[in-house]
């Protein structure tokens, strides 16, 4: 009897041991999910934060080529109008010059 009383109490000591060290290893887990969450919102935020600033430079970029193409169509615009001016202009010049001519030759 003394000798199964002697083996009871190993085994609760050791139980004792082993639910003391199974708690602190629980707890070292939970410490370690814990700081992991941590870390994790924290990456999720900045990722968060360089998404909206990308976000944001592409909004910029995109009304710096709206402004882009506004300005290029109206420069294509007024080239083409003083193309058309210089055609006109130079199609009276060469009128002249022919009117010349001939008005020198028939001399």
């Amino acid at each position: 009897v003394q000798s199964l009383e002697g083996d009871i109490t190993s085994l609760e000591n050791q139980l004792e041991v082993q639910e003391k060290e199974a708690a602190e290893a629980i707890t070292l887990w939970e410490l370690r999910c814990s700081t992991l969450e941590e870390s994790g919102g924290d990456v999720i935020g900045q990722w968060e934060e360089r998404v909206q600033s990308l976000e944001g430079d592409i909004t910029s970029l995109e009304n710096q080529l709206e402004v882009q193409e506004k300005e290029a169509a109206e420069a294509i615009t007024l080239w083409e109008l003083r193309c058309s001016t210089l055609e006109e202009s130079g199609g009276d010049v060469i009128g002249q010059w022919e009117e010349r001519v001939q008005s020198l030759e028939g001399d």
